[in-house]
């Protein structure tokens, strides 16, 4: 439970971090920046699992607001940054 919240405290103090260009900024940061396959709601995730509040968050973001507050996940805290939307058909 500490490891848990000792994740979400670092990503919460990255938030203001990676304001400006967030791949550069998160690359200066030591952070790894993964991008998930285009995905539905409800779908299962690889490497992030079934994820219900990241997949809320994602879906929320748009160009105004590309980028999520600190998401919880099974295997830690995750920030989210739009980068394009799909629209599956």
């Amino acid at each position: 439970m500490q490891a848990l919240e000792l994740s979400k405290e670092k990503a919460r103090s990255m938030i203001p971090l990676l304001q400006e260009d967030f791949a550069s900024s998160a690359r200066a940061q030591g952070l790894t920046i993964r991008q998930t396959p285009d995905f539905t709601m409800g779908e299962y995730l690889p490497e992030i699992g079934k994820a219900p509040a990241f997949q809320q968050a994602s879906f929320s973001l748009n160009n105004e607001n590309p980028m999520s507050r600190e998401i919880e996940t099974e295997k830690g805290y995750a920030i989210l940054y739009l980068d394009e939307r799909t629209l599956l058909i």
